[in-house]
């Protein structure tokens, strides 16, 4: 009764279960990310566009997952024959999963820049389009000045309905799992934010890359738990708020968008050493969290 790994099948190309998340999620943060200009420093939108970027983007894409789902191949980890038979054949997949993982997320930050690019306020807007934007939407000055006066009272409100809904769901309805994610998730999102702002470097995101590789760590941690105990058999409630933390809170707490945005704004050299010691070190720990119980078994 271990956790599956379950590949994802689009007309016979296998990926993982968070492919189609991490696109999305990269895909937005492209159009976020163009409309940066117009959102802070003209219409005093930080906070919003924080929200956007490090919460909603953050939040959709997860780096955890990804890399989680590529080791479990790789040391067989997974009973399902088509992916523990051949070895060759778990090596493909296994590069595919990784190569198809990152290629198809910074394809999907680029089209968003580019769709991005088609508004007129993509960028600071200047002339007459800043004058009829700025008259379009003059309102979101105000609301900017809103976010920025009450963002502590709007994120303890944010906690405390968070929390609320915990404690009012009903027994029997099956939301536990999604209100425990939910609630979890913006932990995990708090906690990237604090690293990024106090580790990350020009050369070198030490605070995205530590969010990540932590997120790994306690995900195949959680993982090898559940399969240990076949799933809490008897304790729903336990099960759910497992799942809470490595869907939500290990989620929430790695991030493909963000990791791609700064890929693109590093230097090239810069961004193949970021992008290479990330993957390579998240696999290096999961094969052998992952491979070093199912090899004790």
């Amino acid at each position: 009764n271990e956790p599956t790994f379950r590949p994802c099948f689009c007309s016979g190309f296998s990926t993982y279960e968070a492919y189609w998340p991490n696109i999305v999620g990269c895909f937005l943060m492209g159009i976020v990310t163009h409309h940066k200009k117009f959102l802070i420093e003209r219409h005093g939108l930080a906070n919003f566009h924080l929200g956007l970027g490090t919460a909603l983007c953050g939040c959709l894409t997860t780096f955890s997952s990804w890399n989680e789902e590529a080791a479990l191949v790789l040391v067989s980890f997974d009973s399902n024959p088509k992916y523990s038979t051949d070895n060759a054949s778990q090596v493909f997949t296994w590069m595919n999963i990784i190569i198809t993982g990152y290629t198809t997320s910074f394809m999907s930050l680029l089209a968003g820049f580019h769709l991005a690019s088609l508004s007129p306020w993509g960028n600071a807007p200047s002339g007459r389009i800043a004058n009829s934007v700025g008259k379009r939407y003059g309102c979101l000055s105000s609301c900017g000045k809103c976010f920025k006066n009450n963002e502590l009272v709007i994120a303890a409100v944010c906690c405390i309905l968070a929390t609320g809904l915990v404690v009012g769901l009903p027994v029997g309805f099956g939301l536990y799992q999604l209100t425990f994610e939910a609630v979890l998730g913006f932990f995990g999102a708090v906690l990237r934010y604090i690293l990024g702002k106090g580790l990350n470097k020009p050369q070198f995101p030490f605070g995205t890359y530590a969010a990540n590789i932590l997120a790994v760590l306690v995900l195949c941690g959680f993982y090898i738990w559940q399969v240990e105990e076949n799933n809490f058999p008897g304790k729903p409630v336990l099960n759910d708020i497992i799942t809470g933390v490595t869907s939500g809170f290990c989620g929430s707490l790695s991030t493909v968008s963000t990791f791609m945005n700064e890929n693109y704004g590093l230097k090239r050299s810069h961004a193949w050493r970021y992008s290479c010691a990330s993957i390579i070190t998240a696999q290096i720990l999961a094969g052998l969290i992952l491979g070093g119980y199912k090899w004790a078994q």
